[in-house]
């Protein structure tokens, strides 16, 4: 993840990153894509296509 984000691309798609995660880790992983770059234009929208999110 940190080399394709290095470059300050517009767009990031992170395909199924709660895959396998506990609720507690899926919060924890949507902190750290928060944190990753504070003052980014890139925006971070976390989706998912499961049915138990």
């Amino acid at each position: 993840m940190i080399t394709a984000l290095i470059h300050q691309p517009e767009l990031v798609i992170l395909d199924e990153p709660f895959s396998g995660l506990d609720p507690v880790n899926v919060a924890l992983l949507i902190d750290l894509v928060n944190q990753l770059n504070p003052g980014s234009p890139t925006p971070s929208r976390p989706t998912t296509t499961s049915q138990t999110e």
